[in-house]
Parts: C-alpha cells; structure tokens; sequence
C-alpha cells in the first residue's frame, strides 16, 4: 500500500494505464462523471466519444479484433449502461475480450430507484465471463486487474465494473494494483504435454482417415495461430472449411482451402463435410448455423475437436478425441508429432480432392451470371457483384466490415480474404448496426491501411449516428451502402417459407446523399455494373470517408442454402433447385 492517495477515478484511470490502455471510448453522464473528470490527468490515454453506447461497444471490439488491444468502454448508469448491453452480448457470443466500466449511483441510494439506477451486474451477469460492483476506493486497484485478466486469458470475452459514483471520489491509498493474482475460478493453459494420450489418437486418426476435413473457425484468429495453421493441413494434406468468423485465417486462393460451410456455405465445403470420414474441428463451437440438423450431422464421421473452453466439448457434437487448450499450442504439437499419411490414405486422398474439384465447379457453374452479368431480374445490381468486384479490385488484402443480413453472406462468400484477420463481423448474436462502428475501430487501430464497411440500408440506419464520430475523429473509411430498400435476408425467407407474405421488410429510406452531405462524408450513386470499379477507384482515393450508394436487386437470394433443423443432403443449390425442393414441399 502506497502512502500516497488518490480518488478511486484516478485509481481505475492509473490500473488501465499500467496495463498497457492507450485509448478509451463510450460516453459521458452523470454517474460517471467523476472519472471522466480524471482523464485530464492521464493524456497517455486518447477517449472517443461515440454517439451511442452501443456504437461505443462495437467501436471497441472492432480496435481489439484488430489489434489485439483492449479498449475499455466507460459510460454512465442507467440508460448509458443497458444501452451498451447489446454490445457486451454480441462480444460474448464472438469471444471478444471487452471491458465495460459503468457508472453506478452512489451506494447511500442504491435500491431506492434512484435517478439512472439499474441493476447492471444483474444484467450483465449472464452475458460476461466476469461482473462485479465496486463498494469501496481500496478495491478499485485488483478488481480492474483482475477483470483485464479475464478478458484476456482463456477463451476471451467480456467483463463489466460497475463503480458507484461516491466509489469514484472516495480516496485510497491503494493505488497500485496488485503483481500476482489469485483467481482459482479463471482457467489458464500451460503448454499442451505432446505425450498426451489424446495427441497420438489424433494423430493415428488423421493418418487412416481417407476423406478428412478440417473445420476452421474463430479460435484460429484468436490465438494468432496463422502459420500453424497453413502448416498443419499442408503436411496432413486435409482441405479446410470455415465457419463465419473463421474466414481469412487462410488465403482463399490455397489450393486447400474450400470456402465456408454451413447454411449458406459454399457447394464444396458442405458436401466435403457430408461425405467425410473425419471432422477436425479447429477452434469451433458447432453451432446450428454450421450444423443444420444436429441430430444428422456427422454421423459417418469420426471427431476430433480441439478448443480452448471445455464447456463447447461434446456440448453439440460428440467427440472421438477431445483436446483442451489454446489451439495454436496444440498445432505445433501435432506438427511436431506428424511423420507422414499412410499410403492408403494418400492413395485414397485424391479421390476425395477429385470429388471435391469436382463441387468446386459446380460452385463455379452456378455463379456465372453473376461473374458474367451482374444483373438481378428488375435490372439492379447484385450484392454478390459488388462484392465479387471489390474482390478483384483490392486483392482480397483490405479490411473489410459488415453488418448482418444478405450483403454480409455475400461478402463471406465472395470476397477472397488474402490476408489473415481482415474480416470483421458480428457472428453468433447477428447484430444489425454493428458494422459502422465496428469499422471505426478497425480504422483507429489499421490507420495506415484500407477499411471497408458493407452495409444494407436496414443495418445502416442502426447505427448510422456514429457517422458523427467519423467526422469529429477525421476518419478516412469506404462505406459501401447496398440498397434494396429491404430487410433482404428476413424477405428471403418469407419468399421462401412465409408464402412470400412480405411483412415489415419494404423500407422508406431517407436520401442518403444528403445525410452523407450533412456529415461532411463524399457521396457516390452507382447502378450500373461498368460503374462499380470507377466508384471504387474514386472512394479509395478520396481523403475523407465516403458512402458509395448500390441500386441492389430486392430479389436476389443467397444460395446456397441449407435451412435451419434441415440437412446437408437437402442443401438447395439454386433458383432452379429451390422451385423443384419447395414445390415438393407444398
């Protein structure tokens, strides 16, 4: 303990910057104000305001998706806190490290319904690894050291401080936090002992198995296990499928690579996982949107799931072999331990690749209007164009962003990622509004690099608020709005399975232009496909951020498609496969 005191702010202030903290975000108020009135003493650390809480939260998980950092997101009680909950349980679901710091009412009036008051650790509980209120100044110290700590080890995730406002003022002299933590409940990951049983049964697994496929999700960008990873399936010579957030761990243009699998997986990937003899889940919590119908899925296969929370281990898919640890760990172990294939199983494996190049022409097949036309039936362009166009133009080397619906399964399909963690989007909660200030984050931590936000008009006006931040911020971000004046993936599905009984998805849009205008953010329409690259070209020079608007056909759908409870056997390939499917259905 120090002789010297401080507030209990400026503790929480000093914590963050002992832990490395160069920069904050979310939004001032009442209950918080106190810290806020610290921040002058701590220049070391660079605060952006947001226009909204939950625009604050993406900001963040953006900037450590991006760089590995934390950005501690601080706001005030009440409102300001359960408006940054959407945010908090989207980080959860994506294993996101995440701090929130939220103001509380002073303790004298807590449970009196005081003004602002919420119960946020109530809330916040179920959708963080850690939440906690602070009573007393002499705690602030080790519990925003251990909340850092929990964010960061294991599978990461979100923590939440809530600090009452006369915690804030209150002083203290224990200021510094502590240099070794006792947290008995936070599991840790020593090196994984290459003589574990379970690797040599992994091992013999991979060498008999004839029709291997390796199933690639978050934890390989999590534990930055990008060379492992390459290694791996190039000495046991297994394609690789990828769940959403398991995109661009990989070069899409690797031979072994088959794209994403899933309800809106690519023809090769989700028929190489129906025909395989074993499944290789690589950091991947088998949800139902890689699954389908989990009573079916895998059934011919053997399993090996390796995953750093014991907690997803047979929870959806029984395991053969089950590896707990941090995945890029274990890989070097396997590499290591790797001597060669049989040769039956090399005999056998180019059969399998032949099956599966034969898949991947189909794909091929089936987009070709879209490569060769780039037209919808009422003459719009399509949103797997655009993308497909930003593809090429960029290389697949820039960052890209998106929002939830359509245009989001169109850019995971068709832009072929070259370079690891370039993709950034909200996964297992699917949260509309996401993209803007997830971009902005991005940005902020890629300043000297490209970023690219793929938006709908209905995701877009989410969060569109946060243009505001761009403008005070001076960001430089290419906003590509896709404009079919829908909610295109609820649509797609009324077209499909609600008798194409449209409820609540046509939208009235404001005029883009002049909100663009308004922000101080250069403008672009585009509606014709020989138009797509110059607008590129245009945004990508422009100094300042730009919003190139695409007139998208409303009746473009996303195939493949296997729908939720249904089979990989039953994926619909087509326009033409779904009218013989669902007619069969009626």
């Amino acid at each position: 303990m120090s002789s010297k005191k401080m507030n209990g702010a400026s503790v929480l202030l000093k914590t963050l910057q002992d832990f490395g903290i160069e920069i904050m975000t979310g939004y001032i108020g009442g209950a918080i104000m106190p810290t806020f009135d610290e921040l002058i003493n701590f220049p070391g650390i660079r605060f952006i305001t947001s226009r909204h809480e939950q625009g604050a939260g993406f900001i963040a998980q953006g900037y450590t998706r991006a760089c590995g950092k934390l950005m501690p997101v601080m706001v005030t009680s009440g409102p300001g806190a359960t408006n940054l909950v959407t945010a908090v349980a989207d980080a959860m679901m994506d294993s996101v490290a995440f701090l929130a710091i939220t103001g509380q009412v002073s303790t004298k009036v807590i449970g009196t319904d005081a003004f602002q008051e919420s119960d946020i650790i109530g809330l916040m509980y179920p959708i963080t690894k850690y939440a906690e209120m602070l009573l007393k100044a002499d705690d602030v110290a080790e519990a925003v050291a251990r909340s850092v700590f929990i964010a960061q080890n294991g599978r990461t995730g979100p923590v939440c401080i809530d600090i009452p406002k006369n915690v804030q003022i209150e002083e203290t002299e224990n200021i510094d936090a502590p240099k070794a933590l006792d947290l008995p409940g936070v599991q840790t990951y020593p090196p994984i002992d290459p003589d574990l049983p379970e690797i040599k049964q992994a091992i013999d697994l991979i060498k008999e198995a004839k029709k291997p496929v390796a199933l690639v999700g978050h934890g390989v960008i999590l534990s930055q296990a990008k060379i492992e990873l390459r290694e791996f399936l190039e000495k046991t010579n297994i394609p690789a499928s990828f769940t959403l957030h398991g995109l661009s761990s990989l070069p899409a243009s690797h031979p072994l690579n088959l794209g994403m699998m899933g309800m809106h997986g690519e023809i090769e990937a989700n028929r190489a996982i129906e025909n395989a003899d074993l499944l290789i889940a690589l950091g991947m919590r088998f949800d139902d949107r890689v699954t389908g119908k989990l009573e079916e899925y895998a059934k011919n296969s053997k399993v090996i799931h390796i995953e750093i929370d014991p907690s997803e281990i047979n929870k959806n898919v029984k395991a053969d072999v089950a590896i707990n640890g941090d995945l890029r760990n274990v890989l070097q172990v396997l590499i290591a331990k790797f001597d060669g294939l049989t040769k039956e199983a090399t005999d056998s494996r180019q059969a399998w690749f032949d099956s599966i190049n034969q898949n991947r022409e189909l794909s091929r097949k089936y987009y070709k209007h879209i490569f060769e036309y780039g037209y919808g039936k009422n003459n719009r362009l399509l949103m797997s164009r655009i993308i497909h166009e930003l593809s090429e133009f960029t290389k697949g080397q820039d960052n890209i962003v998106t929002d939830v619906g359509q245009h989001q399964m169109q850019a995971a399909k068709f832009y072929k990622f070259e370079r690891f963690n370039t993709w950034f989007t909200s996964g297992g909660l699917g949260t509309m509004g996401f993209g803007l200030p997830a971009a902005i984050g991005v940005k902020i931590a890629r300043p000297n690099e490209e970023v690219w936000c793929i938006t709908g008009d209905g995701s877009f006006q989410m969060n569109i608020q946060e243009l505001g931040t761009i403008l005070q911020e001076k960001l430089n971000i290419n906003i590509l709005l896709l404009n079919n004046g829908y909610l295109g993936m609820v649509k797609q599905w009324q077209d499909m399975f609600h008798n194409e009984n449209f409820t609540e998805v046509e939208l009235t849009n404001p005029n883009f232009a002049k909100i663009a205008e308004g922000y101080g953010i250069a403008y672009r329409f585009v509606e014709k496909v020989e138009d797509i690259i110059p607008a590129l070209q245009w945004s990508k020079q422009e100094t300042r951020s730009t919003i190139v608007e695409f007139a998208c056909d409303e009746q473009e759908i996303v195939y493949p498609m296997i729908p939720s409870g249904w089979t990989f056997d039953r994926m619909i390939l087509n326009e033409d496969h779904a009218l013989e499917i669902l007619n069969k259905r009626k």
